[in-house]
């Protein structure tokens, strides 16, 4: 029974620092589109006026704090 309640700690501290490191990517400095020439819609969270903006990624120099979708940086940084 004890080991039961080991694994099931052991698992909650996981999934906590999970959730921690997806989070602390909405406080990178925002993505800018960088040097290269490539089009990828992205998202991007704005810690100053606590939103997610859209913009265009061009491929590479991005910081973590860049998103698939609107979803995405919505469920990680407002909540």
């Amino acid at each position: 029974m004890k080991l039961r309640y080991s694994l099931c700690i052991v698992l909650l501290l996981f999934v906590a620092g999970l959730w921690a490191c997806d989070a602390q990517n909405c406080y990178d400095e925002p993505s800018q589109t960088g040097p290269c020439k490539a089009a990828f819609p992205s998202w991007r969270f704005i810690r100053e006026r606590w939103v997610c903006e859209p913009f265009v990624y061009g491929g590479c120099r991005a910081t973590e704090n860049i998103f698939d979708d609107e979803e995405e940086c919505r469920q990680l940084c407002l909540r």
